[in-house]
């Protein structure tokens, strides 16, 4: 989010950058609303009865968390790839 402000402020920065990071923001803040509300729902809903419930959740939740973390992948291999070190 940090880098995402500052790129904001500059006059020189990529805007596709800065768009790219802040879908990235959006995406860990859906996944984390869902993990947020699979620990609620764990400690509120009882597997014998809320079973389905709490299996819909927790798909969403691991669903959202892998479109945030490919998203991210892939920002991160586009700007901010580094070149391999060679081993001594």
């Amino acid at each position: 989010k940090e880098l995402r402000y500052i790129l904001q402020l500059s006059s020189e920065a990529n805007s596709e950058l800065g768009e790219a990071l802040g879908n990235v923001q959006r995406l860990v803040g859906d996944w984390h609303d869902w993990h947020q509300l699979h620990e609620i729902a764990s400690q509120i809903l009882t597997p014998e009865r809320d079973l389905a419930l709490l299996d819909r959740i927790d798909e969403t939740t691991k669903r959202k968390f892998d479109q945030a973390l490919a998203t991210a992948n892939k920002l991160r291999g586009k700007y901010f790839s580094m070149p391999v070190a060679r081993g001594a």
